[in-house]
C-alpha cells in the first residue's frame, strides 16, 4: 500500500516536473523570438536614425544665415530631402512580444528581463504612434501652408523628434539584448551603436 501511494506521489512531481519544464522550453523560445526581433527592429532604425539624421545635417548648414535663407536655399533643402523621401520611419515590430503576453510564456520569464521588454514595447508603441499621429499633422499643415519657412521648420521639427525618439528607442532595445545575452552569458552582443 504505502509503495503505491509512494508511486502516485512520484508521478505527479514527475508530472509537474514536465510541466514546468516544458512551459520554460516555451518561454526560451520566446524569449529567443523577442531577441531577433529586436535585432531586425534595431537595424530598421539605425536605417532611419541615419536617413533623419542626414536630412537634419543638411538643414543645419543653410540654418539662419545673415539675412536669412535666400530661395537658393530653399529650393536646395526642398530638393535635398523630398528627393531622398522626407520620412522614413523604422516598421518595428512586437509580434513575439504579443505572443509572449497571450501565451502566458511571461510568467516564466524573471522580472528584470520583463522590465527591459515592457520598457522597450512602451517605447516602441510611442514610436509608431507619434509616426501614425505626427504625419497625418504633419501632411495636413504642409498641404495647408504655403509658406516655405513654415514647411521646412515642421519638416525639420518633425525630424528632430523623431531622431530623438529613435535614439531612446535604439538605446533600449541595445540595453535589452545585452541584458538578454549577458543571462545566457553570451560574451558577443548582437547590437553596436
Amino acid at each position: 500500500m504505502l509503495s503505491i501511494v509512494v508511486a502516485v506521489l512520484f508521478a505527479l512531481a514527475v508530472e509537474a516536473w514536465w510541466s514546468d519544464w516544458q512551459a520554460q522550453q516555451k518561454a526560451e523560445d520566446v524569449l529567443l523570438l523577442i531577441e531577433k526581433e529586436l535585432q531586425a527592429n534595431l537595424v530598421m532604425l539605425e536605417d532611419s536614425k541615419t536617413h533623419h539624421k542626414s536630412h537634419l545635417d543638411f538643414y543645419k548648414e543653410y540654418q539662419e544665415p545673415e539675412g536669412g535663407m535666400t530661395d537658393a536655399d530653399y529650393q536646395a533643402i526642398f530638393l535635398h530631402i523630398f528627393r531622398r523621401g522626407v520620412f522614413r520611419p523604422a516598421q518595428v515590430t512586437q509580434t513575439g512580444w504579443d505572443i509572449a503576453r497571450y501565451t502566458d510564456s511571461i510568467s516564466w520569464l524573471d522580472f528584470e528581463t520583463l522590465q527591459h521588454l515592457n520598457d522597450v514595447f512602451t517605447l516602441q508603441s510611442g514610436y509608431k504612434d507619434y509616426w501614425s499621429r505626427g504625419l497625418l499633422g504633419f501632411t495636413l499643415a504642409d498641404v495647408l501652408n504655403d509658406s516655405k519657412e513654415v514647411k521646412i521648420r515642421s519638416t525639420m521639427g518633425t525630424l528632430n523628434q523623431a531622431w530623438w525618439l529613435e535614439i531612446s528607442l535604439h538605446n533600449e532595445i541595445t540595453e535589452a539584448l545585452e541584458h538578454i545575452a549577458a543571462q545566457r552569458g553570451d560574451v558577443e552582443i548582437a547590437a553596436e551603436d
